[in-house]
């Protein structure tokens, strides 16, 4: 799955823990689902590359820092 997953219809029901097991981080991405336009606002340039590379806007013990990932987001595949 690309970013074009977060340029569509995010729930958070779409969230669900599997392997996941920091629940603080759960939280959060349940509560990002609600909001994708605060997630894209995020993203340095929002057009879909190649490469597959961007730059996200991470704020981390309260300075903003870019870092950049690719855009494999992990997910599971129902059958």
């Amino acid at each position: 799955i690309t970013i074009d997953f977060l340029l569509g219809k995010c729930e958070p029901t779409y969230i669900v823990p599997g392997k996941l097991t920091n629940p603080y981080l759960y939280s959060a991405l349940r509560i990002l689902a609600e909001y994708p336009e605060k997630v894209l606002s995020l993203f340095e340039n929002q057009q879909v590359n190649e490469e597959g590379v961007y730059y996200v806007r991470i704020c981390k013990d309260g300075t903003w820092r870019y870092v950049v990932v690719d855009d494999w987001v992990p997910v599971r595949v129902e059958d």
